[in-house]
């Protein structure tokens, strides 16, 4: 800014002494880029290359009444406890800690449960084959298969509590003639 109020329409500078401060305005700016010099709040390159410190408590081209804490917002130093800072940082690493612990517990418990389940589905498969072949292949049993008797054959064959007396009946009748 400075050094455009010193320019001419054209560009050019109003005498040699204003020249020969551009100039070391613009070395000082190549010397911050490169970091050889450091310019913070009230030691800026412009009163490095004019050489007049400033006046405390103002800051120069912003007008009178605005303060250098207000303009250049230079934080305040806060008043940590190193024990503070220990307790923030160790609650940190804790809480990494217990994420990463969770995420392993919750892999393994993931890795089990497939396990189990991957073992029920094989179970379960080769129930389902066996059941699927006896109903192929209609297996049954030699012994669940009864010799079926007709109804007329059940009793004692004494004669008083069974049947075998209506047989015989109904035997005589048919070659009777009845």
């Amino acid at each position: 800014m400075w050094v455009k109020a010193r320019q001419d329409k054209t560009g050019n500078f109003n005498g040699p002494a204003v020249k020969k401060t551009v100039e070391k305005i613009d070395k000082l700016r190549q010397k911050l880029c490169e970091g050889e010099v450091n310019s913070s709040g009230s030691d800026d390159i412009l009163t490095l290359a004019l050489g007049n410190p400033e006046a405390p408590g103002r800051v120069r081209g912003v007008g009178g009444f605005v303060k250098p804490a207000a303009y250049f917002n230079i934080p305040k130093r806060r008043k940590e406890s190193v024990e503070d800072t220990l307790r923030v940082s160790v609650k940190r690493i804790l809480a990494e800690e217990k994420e990463t612990i969770i995420a392993n517990e919750r892999a393994k418990w993931e890795l089990e449960m497939e396990h189990h389940i991957a073992k029920e589905r094989a179970a379960w498969e080769d129930r389902f084959k066996k059941l699927e072949e006896k109903v192929v292949r209609k297996e049954v049993d030699n012994d669940s298969l009864k010799t079926l008797t007709p109804l007329n054959d059940i009793g004692s064959g004494q004669g008083s509590c069974s049947r075998q007396n209506d047989k015989v009946n109904l035997e005589q009748c048919c070659t009777s003639g009845c």
